[in-house]
């Protein structure tokens, strides 16, 4: 999914980061990224942010909590991959 457009930049689904244009991309934002459980850094495209982020677009912070607890809470061994395979089935896009 790619990183929503703002105004200035553009900036993570989840409200995460905000990436300036006239910035250059520091690797403290990659680090947010790569940590979340949206990233899917085993893809074959270039590894950019926006190849990467497999976010609903409009799932916010905090629902992305709440799915990350309940997720956590069924799982002995959760993966990041389990989590967006949970997120899929369970998650509503408004």
């Amino acid at each position: 999914m790619p990183l929503k457009e703002s105004k200035n930049g553009k900036e993570c689904p989840l409200g995460k980061f905000q990436i300036d244009y006239s910035q250059q991309l520091d690797l403290d934002l990659m680090r947010k990224c790569l940590g979340c459980n949206f990233v899917n850094p085993s893809t074959e495209e270039e590894l950019t942010l926006d190849n990467i982020c497999q976010c609903p677009i409009d799932m916010t912070f905090k629902e992305y909590r709440q799915l990350m607890d309940q997720y956590g809470s069924l799982e002995d061994s959760p993966t990041k991959q389990g989590f967006q395979e949970y997120v899929k089935k369970h998650y509503q896009e408004k």
